[in-house]
């Protein structure tokens, strides 16, 4: 089975164990000079486990990807925060068959 709920969007480790987690997060809005633009994967919904941050330079879009590899408890979650400070909401929608956004999970051992 999977660990992953697609209703709260969080990956809850079933077992201890050791993990890998992995996420890529594309802006679709077209960013001007210097939006600063970032993607962390949380713990329990506070701890930072590993975080990208971008400074845009007049591109149509931005690409971050982010990893992590370690020890969680059982009922431990990871899930995905993105911020920008662009001041106005950005999109990170499906184009077409594109999907702007990636997380997985896998425990390792």
């Amino acid at each position: 089975g999977s660990d992953y709920d697609t209703t709260n969007h969080r990956f809850t480790a079933s077992e201890t164990g050791t993990y890998l987690f992995t996420s890529t997060v594309q802006t679709l809005d077209n960013l001007t000079d210097g939006v600063l633009f970032f993607v962390w994967l949380r713990k329990n919904g506070g701890t930072e486990l590993a975080g990208v941050r971008e400074s845009t330079s007049g591109t149509t879009f931005s690409t971050l990807n982010v990893s992590w590899v370690g020890r969680l408890n059982a009922t431990d979650y990871v899930e995905v925060w993105c911020r920008h400070s662009l001041g106005s909401s950005i999109s990170l929608d499906s184009v077409g068959t594109f999907t702007s956004m990636h997380f997985s999970g896998a425990r390792l051992s």
